[in-house]
């Protein structure tokens, strides 16, 4: 046993073998070392010959990287060894040839000698050589027999792999069928309810007839019962007009019996009056007795009619009494049958409308069964892509797992060229395969047993739902056959057999009774149904639920990344913000120095025309003192031309020049043409370019008048008006 790199112990089969070769082979080359008395000599160009100056390094290094495979190495060696021993014979022969020619060779003894003892080194360093060839051949027998147990362990972990593989895709494949034929179901399912719906559209036209007929014989009813109605007020209108005929016809006779017993009575007088005026000389007392005794008779004939009258009158009011009567229990009796039907029209109509609702609820869970159907093809289609990725799979590995037991059945030859870092590669990649096929496993199983829990729960739901539909189908039993019969408690009238026909009435109670009956029947095979239908929504609604997780997640996910991207934006918005504001409040500053400089440039303009407006006053303060001063003059004028003729002269100069002042202010003024000075009142000239602001005195008219024209043609280039120059403009002090 020999020990390996990787600490196991292998038989060392080739290692006693090389020995001994090498032992029988380097035994007859030391022999000839020992003969004292031997020459030798090599030949030049043989074998010999190429080994003669190499160190024993050099020699196992070229025995070891002369090839590459262990045995090739080996096989070298030993013909190396046969070579040797053949040139070892040569050399003997050569030794026993050169005995002869001793005397000749004796000089080259010593060379000989030496060159044999480096031989023998040599043969020494290529023993050791060959030992560690021989145990490196050892090692890298003892690693291709781990490399050969590892790629039989990969073998085999390979084939449990592809067992475990085969047994997954025959249980998804079961899986799969089982969906197949679920999808199958739910087809049939789906077209059993598409001829469930037809049905239920006929039966709810058949229905709808039906109601239209029964809506047609109600309203026929009612029209019946108003006729009749109509018809019991036209005789009761007719009873109260005999009856009032008959008190008229009473009163009538009641007032002419008054009368007769009116004119009697006057009759009876202006006879007695006849009598005693004709007979005087009969008694008083037998013409009293005459008379009395007609009266009588009268009376009681006159009593006579009277109660014949009252007699009457008493049976014509008992039968009043009696039609008011019947007709009251005719029309009560009428109410009744009306507030009936109303009723059984209402209940009729409460009943259509509940199973149109029920029509709708069912239409809609049928197209919520559709969506889910349509929802779980999807499903399956995706199912079986996957199913059908994972098969293609599964068909790499098993061609992988082929080419692999080909390389292990091509020999042992050419497995140890496959580098170790290889097979761990593939044996890692058939892991994460094999993880990645029992992972999908798990989740087919997860979703099966999901699916399995949510049938359980759409059926016990479908059960208290059957239950439910039960209850109410006994309460509708129970009640719709009291609702059709009339209430015994309420005393029924008898009407009138001409004009209510009781066998019809008898006849549409009855059926009526049998609609119901066939309502009863089909609201409990639409309840059948119904449960079919709430089963396979129940169903689907599991799976609507899982979508609706998963559109969460998908939500959640897309809410995240709108948020990023709002982040996102709102930090670009908030750069753009800034910027933006930086740029108002570059603005701004400009703005707020541009204000600065109109400002400045509005206070110097208030600053000039404050000086203006002060100079103004002061010119007004002149002019109201020049206004005074002429005052005084025209006055002292006035007073001296009382005195003497001279005076009188002087005063209409002054007057004049006054006069001729306001005749020129007033002309001014009047015709209100070109520029106005508002110090001297005068027109070709505005404040500024006024005279009167050079000089304290004020000019004379004619002065002023002379030199219009002349000062017209000047022009001040600082205040940039005309009748001065910039020597003498008048604002060079005040405002510049």
């Amino acid at each position: 046993m020999t020990p390996s790199t990787s600490g196991r112990r292998t038989p060392g089969t080739a290692l006693p073998t090389a020995r001994s070769r090498s032992a029988t082979a380097t035994q007859p080359l030391i022999t000839p070392v020992r003969l004292p008395t031997a020459t030798t000599s090599i030949t030049p160009g043989s074998r010999a010959s190429k080994y003669v100056g190499m160190t024993a390094k050099q020699l196992s290094t070229r025995t070891t990287g002369s090839s590459s495979p262990v045995r090739g190495s080996n096989e070298r060696l030993q013909a190396r060894l046969d070579a040797l021993e053949d040139e070892n014979r040569r050399l003997m022969t050569d030794a026993s040839n050169a005995e002869g020619s001793l005397s000749s060779l004796s000089g080259r003894l010593d060379s000989l000698t030496r060159e044999q003892d480096t031989a023998a080194a040599r043969i020494t360093d290529l023993e050791f050589s060959l030992r560690t060839a021989e145990r490196t051949v050892g090692e890298r027998d003892s690693t291709i027999e781990s490399l050969e147990r590892s790629v039989q362990q990969s073998v085999l972990d390979v084939e449990k792999v592809r067992s475990e593989g085969e047994a997954r895709a025959r249980d998804i494949q079961s899986k799969l069928d089982d969906k197949e034929a679920l999808v199958i179901q739910l087809k049939e399912i789906v077209e059993a309810k598409e001829g469930l719906e037809s049905e239920n559209d006929a039966v709810l036209s058949v229905k709808n007839t039906e109601i239209s007929l029964l809506e047609s014989r109600v309203q026929k009813a009612y029209i019946e019962l108003e006729e009749e109605r109509r018809e019991l007020g036209a005789q009761v209108d007719e009873l109260r007009k005999a009856g009032q005929e008959t008190i008229a016809l009473y009163e009538e006779r009641l007032s002419a019996a008054d009368g007769r017993r009116y004119e009697l009575e006057d009759l009876i007088s202006s006879l007695e009056e006849q009598l005693r005026m004709q007979a005087r000389p009969q008694s008083p007392a037998s013409m009293a007795r005459k008379a009395s005794s007609a009266m009588e008779i009268d009376n009681e004939a006159l009593r006579e009619q009277v109660q014949h009258l009252h007699k009457k009158i008493a049976s014509l009011e008992d039968a009043l009494e009696e039609a008011h009567l019947t007709s009251e229990r005719e029309e009560a009796a009428i109410h009744e049958k009306v507030a009936h039907y109303k009723e059984r029209e209402e209940s009729m109509r409460g009943e259509l409308s509940d199973s149109e609702k029920e029509m709708e609820r069912v239409m809609k869970s049928e197209e919520s069964a559709r969506l889910r159907i349509e929802e779980i093809e999807e499903a399956l289609r995706e199912n079986t892509v996957a199913l059908e990725n994972a098969r293609a799979e599964i068909e790499g590995l098993r061609a992988e797992i082929a080419n692999l037991e080909s390389i292990a059945a091509g020999g042992p030859q050419k497995a140890p060229n496959r580098s170790a870092a290889q097979t761990t590669g593939a044996y890692e990649l058939l892991k994460a395969e094999k993880s990645e096929l029992e992972h999908i496993c798990k989740q087919r199983d997860e979703q099966l047993a999901e699916e399995r829990e949510a049938s359980a729960v759409l059926r016990q739901a479908l059960d208290e739902r059957i239950a439910e539909l039960d209850a109410t189908r006994k309460k509708l039993n129970r009640e719709l056959p009291v609702n059709g019969l009339q209430d015994p408690s309420k005393p029924s009238v008898p009407p009138s057999p001409s004009k209510h026909d009781l066998a019809t009435a008898r006849e549409e109670i009855k059926g009526l009774k049998h609609i119901v009956q066939e309502l009863q029947m089909e609201n409990t095979n639409l309840a059948q149904r119904y449960k079919v239908l709430e089963s396979e929504n129940k169903l689907l609604m599991s799976e609507t639920e899982q979508l609706r997780e998963d559109m969460k997640q998908l939500e959640d996910n897309i809410e995240q990344s709108l948020l990023r991207e709002e982040e996102a934006l709102q930090a670009e918005e908030d750069a753009a913000i800034m910027a933006e504001l930086d740029q108002l409040r570059k603005r701004l500053s400009d703005l707020e120095m541009k204000h600065a400089r109109t400002v400045h440039d509005l206070n110097k303009e208030i600053g000039e025309l404050e000086s203006l407006i002060e100079s103004k006053i002061y010119r007004e303060d002149e002019l109201e003192r020049e206004v005074e001063r002429l005052k005084e003059r025209s006055a002292r004028s006035q007073k001296k031309s009382s005195k003497g003729l001279p005076e009188e002269i002087r005063a209409p100069t002054s007057v004049a020049s006054s006069a001729s002042k306001m005749s020129q202010y007033s002309d001014s003024t009047e015709h209100g043409g070109g520029e106005v000075c508002e110090i001297c009142e005068r027109p070709g000239h505005d404040i500024f370019t006024c005279d009167l602001l050079n000089d304290d005195r004020p000019l004379s008219i004619g002065s002023s008048s002379g030199l219009s024209d002349t000062k017209q043609d000047l022009y001040c280039e600082d205040c940039e008006s005309r009748g001065h120059t910039a020597a003498n403009c008048p604002h060079s002090l005040d405002v510049f």
